[in-house]
This record gives C-alpha cells, sequence and structure tokens, in this order.
C-alpha cells in the first residue's frame, strides 16, 4: 500500500506511478487491513512544504504508527517514503524517520523527486517557466524508474535524496518560523473574477472551503497550505494576501483523470 497525499497533483502522479511499477495500491487515508493480512509493502509519497512535511500528512503517518504498534493492522516488512520538491527536501527525510521510530520502524529506503515549483505565497517565489517544468517532468520518469526498480529489487539502507544548501538552518530554523507566520487560510480571498463555479469548494482536499451567500469561496481553518484552490481556478480569482497578482498558475494533468 502506498499513502500519499498531493495538493497540485505532483505527488499523485508520482505515488500511481509507482504502485503502477510495483504492483501496490495507493490511498490518500488510512487503510486497516485485518491482523496478519499481507501488507508486505508500504510506501509514503508527500511533496515537501518548507522543507517540512505537510501538517496534514503528519497525521496521517502518526495514526498509521499509532495502529501499527497496537498491532491493529500487520506491520510491514518493507518501507520507503518518496518526498517530491521543487528544489530541495532539507531535512525532512529525518523529520519521517523520527515519525516512524515512534512505532519502532525504520524506512528501508527513502527517494527525492524533483516536480515542477507550486510555492507562490512569498515575495520572489512563482511557479517555473514552462520550458523548466517541462524538463522537470521528463526528468522524473527517469527517476521514479530507477525508484521503482530499488522498491522491487527491496533495497534496504539506501538514502537517495537532494537535501540542498544549509538543509538544518532551513528545516530547523527557517520551517518554525515559516510554519507559525506564513500558514493558514486568513490571506486568501477571492476577487471580483469569481464566478461561483464551486470548483475550489469540490477540490479542496480537506473540504476546508465553502461557498458565501454571493457564492465566492470561504476558507474555514483547516487549510493543508496545498495551494490546490489558487492553482486551479479557472478564473484566477483566488490569491493570497497581496503577493500572488501576476503570478502562475500549474497543476498536473493527473488532476483531471479519473481515478
Amino acid at each position: 500500500m502506498i499513502y500519499y497525499f498531493s495538493g497540485t497533483g505532483n505527488s499523485l502522479a508520482v505515488a500511481q506511478s509507482i504502485a503502477e511499477g510495483t504492483g501496490q495500491e495507493i490511498s490518500n487515508h488510512l487503510i486497516a487491513t485485518p491482523k496478519g493480512s499481507d501488507n508486505e509493502v508500504v510506501g509514503f509519497v508527500c511533496p515537501v512544504y518548507a522543507w517540512g512535511i505537510p501538517r496534514h500528512f503528519k497525521e496521517m503517518v502518526r495514526q498509521w504508527v499509532r495502529i501499527t504498534k497496537a498491532k491493529e493492522i500487520a506491520a510491514p516488512d518493507y518501507i520507503f517514503m518518496v518526498l517530491t520538491c521543487g528544489d530541495d527536501i532539507g531535512m525532512t527525510d529525518r523529520e519521517m524517520e523520527q515519525l516512524l521510530k515512534e512505532g519502532g520502524h525504520k524506512p528501508d529506503a527513502c527517494f527525492s523527486v524533483a516536480m515542477p515549483n507550486t510555492y507562490v505565497c512569498l515575495p520572489g517565489f512563482d511557479i517555473d517557466p514552462a520550458d523548466l517544468q517541462k524538463h522537470k517532468l521528463q526528468a522524473a520518469k527517469g527517476r521514479i524508474r530507477e525508484i521503482i526498480a530499488h522498491i522491487n529489487q527491496r533495497k534496504r539502507g539506501l538514502t537517495d535524496v537532494v537535501r540542498g544548501s544549509v538543509p538544518r538552518l532551513k528545516s530547523y530554523v527557517l520551517r518554525p518560523l515559516f510554519n507559525k507566520f506564513l500558514t493558514g487560510d486568513k490571506r486568501f480571498f477571492a476577487t471580483d473574477d469569481c464566478i461561483g463555479c464551486g470548483l475550489c469548494q469540490r477540490i479542496c482536499p480537506l473540504q476546508n472551503i465553502t461557498g458565501s451567500s454571493t457564492g465566492q469561496p470561504q476558507w474555514n481553518g483547516k487549510c493543508a497550505d496545498c495551494l490546490r484552490c489558487y492553482h486551479m481556478c479557472p478564473k484566477h480569482a483566488i490569491h493570497y494576501a497581496g503577493r500572488t497578482r501576476n503570478k502562475g498558475q500549474y497543476h498536473h494533468k493527473v488532476l483531471h483523470e479519473k481515478p
């Protein structure tokens, strides 16, 4: 089983490709399999947000750790994780390792996969140019084939990630500050370009968006900070503070495909 979280589709596309190549199923919520059932391989696939694990997915991993520790589901023989990122992951793999360690687990392999950038909420941050998006998506295909081969061979003790420069500073100093001051949905709003189509409500992974009396979206405090609503708005009417005007939108085509 491969558990995943995806905002703009990058991690979903990677999870699907790995599942196809390894014969696994994927799920974005926990599936409690009966005791003793065959659950030999478990994978975790998620994006890196501010050089760390997304809060929503972190809680999901913690739940999985709790139920395996309580022996409510079978402990896997092989655990891998794949972290998608725009450039680098900081110390995100160590954060995941620590989570799994709480249940007596240790990941056998960890990988990172570079995908198109999606973060646009600070000055100087924007999506990648179209040619760079194309290059990253093409390179990711070969990268995923390598990962599939390692998983099928049950390679152990493998950490194949791009941590980038000063990874500890990014994950242990900048990340806490980022989470404290630059996350949450209070700064999202819709402009008058909003046509009240309701797409943002339907696609929000945490069902955090509802419609106002005028049809415009309202955010309700459970934001995953995934930016799916921003990137998929057909009128580019959703913005974050005053920082996303004139910036681009990106989402992986996999979000338009039927599961």
